[in-house]
């Protein structure tokens, strides 16, 4: 299989059951546009930046919500993670989703009142912020820096971590794989 980006299909006889996008090595793409263009050269800078800097985020439980199972908490670092937690009530460790949301999406609570053995962090690279230069970029770094605050939780089974994303949210998390192999799958 080349290197590329494929829509999959699972059928059964003649009826498609499930049908998904999957890239392949995203890095090894030619680019007929400039052959010699370096992917580890575009990242290896930021990427080395955010490996030096420590994640600061300001973690604020929202009272009042009736959940039964996890408690709920706003997060946000530096304009940069800005998103809602929900933890479970027991102490343990647990895992975790982090999801991306699409384009014009704000982070919104999650529920909870189920899924009390997960921890869900709903994340809004930026809030919709516009960096003039490298827009989409930014976006991309900012989803790393939301699996850094994750990865620095107690409470995170580090071998369990999954990013999901819709719409824009999908790319940045196809991305943030292609930058970062801490996850254990990605949606």
């Amino acid at each position: 299989v080349m290197p590329g980006f494929y829509r999959v299909y699972l059928e059964r006889e003649d009826t498609v059951i499930a049908a998904a996008n999957m890239g392949y090595e995203p890095e090894l793409i030619a680019s007929e546009v400039d052959q010699n263009f370096s992917y580890d050269d575009y990242w290896s800078g930021i990427v080395q930046e955010l490996k030096a800097t420590p994640v600061v985020a300001e973690v604020l439980k929202i009272k009042k919500t009736g959940a039964k199972l996890r408690n709920i908490y706003s997060v946000i670092g530096g304009g940069i993670i800005e998103g809602y937690i929900a933890v479970p009530k027991r102490k343990g460790v647990y895992k975790t989703v982090i999801t991306c949301t699409d384009k014009n999406e704000s982070a919104s609570m999650p529920d909870g009142n189920i899924r009390g053995d997960i921890i869900d962090f709903i994340v809004s690279p930026r809030n919709g912020w516009l960096q003039k230069d490298y827009y989409y970029r930014t976006l991309c770094i900012d989803l790393v820096r939301a699996i850094d605050y994750v990865y620095s939780r107690d409470d995170v089974d580090l071998k369990n971590i999954f990013l999901q994303g819709r719409g824009r949210g999908g790319a940045f998390v196809v991305a943030a794989c292609a930058l970062d192999t801490r996850m254990a799958g990605a949606a």
